[in-house]
């Protein structure tokens, strides 16, 4: 689960932060048999539902898809749904299938928020601004797009590092021995040969789910009290456009150097994040604007809607159907594209 810390600092009261003892506890003793996890959270989905298009007492939301056309209309229980997405495996082999149960418990703290937000009934007090930024970074590093990214650049650290070790044949062959003393069982390879195989660079590295879940676990609460530290603002729709969202709805950008940001970005003078929170409002995040709710004029929201559609690993939700939703989604083969795009231009 989390853990609630009001400490005192500079008259702001401090965040939640996750337990990364009591989640991993949590995790394993949850129910065995819930493999059909959320990527989005069903209580926010619902939120860009077309109220109009409904099956039964059902309403629906347009999927639109990277590189299809026309949008699938779907119920939100189906949209952003995927098998064992936050499953990892202990180390006695058995799966471990209860994380989306301490996202669910900080689900369940978020939504009165929402509701709050969205009604315009007031600004969030100091702990229940802790909660909504522990849920708005989370929101950013659970999707797939940012699993990916964590993946990769793991991947590419520890292949760097076994390279460079086997650059040097007599600190290979201690590391080896040294692993077989520490393991009690041979490698069942010649030292050299594992050597050479490493520097051909002829294999796949793959790097276990559970990096990812402790990845989260770890570096959400740091990233929300550099959220919390931040200007907040609330812009709601115009009677002319709404809000729509994207499978990794959460956009960490520096429009001066039109660069992408993951962790250090967030510190960044320039930067801006921007997070639908429904079809009619949108919180938005600077170091320094005005705070409060506004009316995001229609130009403002439909660049935030872009943004969005071009940040979307493969999946855009929204409550409304517009060919020029297709073309945003298509326009990139994936966000980094996009984001390159925008850096190419600014050096141009």
């Amino acid at each position: 689960m989390y853990t609630k810390h009001n400490r005192a600092l500079g008259g702001q009261s401090r965040l939640l932060y996750f337990s990364i003892d009591k989640a991993w506890g949590a995790a394993k003793s949850a129910n065995p048999m819930k493999k059909r996890h959320h990527i989005l959270p069903r209580f926010y989905l619902d939120g860009f539902t077309d109220k109009e298009k409904v099956i039964g007492d059902l309403s629906l939301l347009y999927q639109y898809e990277r590189k299809m056309g026309n949008p699938n209309p779907v119920q939100p229980k189906n949209a952003a749904v995927s098998k064992h997405f936050y499953s990892f495996r202990d180390r006695d082999g058995s799966i471990i299938t209860g994380f989306e149960d301490i996202l669910a418990k900080l689900e369940d703290d978020t939504a009165p928020l929402f509701r709050k937000i969205i009604a315009r009934k007031s600004m969030l007090n100091p702990e229940e601004a802790a909660i909504f930024a522990l849920f708005v970074m989370c929101m950013w590093l659970r999707t797939q797009r940012l699993r990916d990214i964590w993946h990769r650049l793991n991947i590419d650290f520890f292949e760097q590092h076994f390279i460079e070790l086997a650059k040097d044949k007599d600190k290979f062959h201690k590391k080896c021995l040294d692993c077989e003393k520490r393991t009690g069982k041979p490698l069942g390879k010649d030292f050299e040969y594992l050597r050479k195989f490493v520097l051909s660079r002829n294999y796949d590295l793959k790097t276990n789910p559970t990096l990812s879940m402790q990845f989260i676990t770890l570096h959400v609460p740091e990233l929300a009290e550099i959220l919390h530290r931040m200007q907040w603002a609330f812009l709601s729709r115009t009677s002319e456009q709404a809000f729509l969202t994207s499978d990794n709805p959460v956009v960490v950008i520096n429009p001066l150097h039109a660069v992408n940001y993951l962790h250090a970005g967030l510190a960044q003078k320039d930067v801006e994040i921007t997070f639908p929170l429904d079809s009619t409002m949108c919180f938005f995040a600077k170091w320094n604007c005005p705070r409060g709710f506004s009316v995001g004029p229609p130009a403002l929201i439909r660049k935030i809607n872009r943004r969005t559609a071009c940040n979307a690993r493969r999946f855009v939700y929204s409550p409304f159907q517009g060919d020029f939703i297709v073309k945003w989604l298509n326009e990139y083969d994936s966000p980094d594209d996009y984001f390159n795009s925008l850096h190419m231009r600014r050096d141009s």
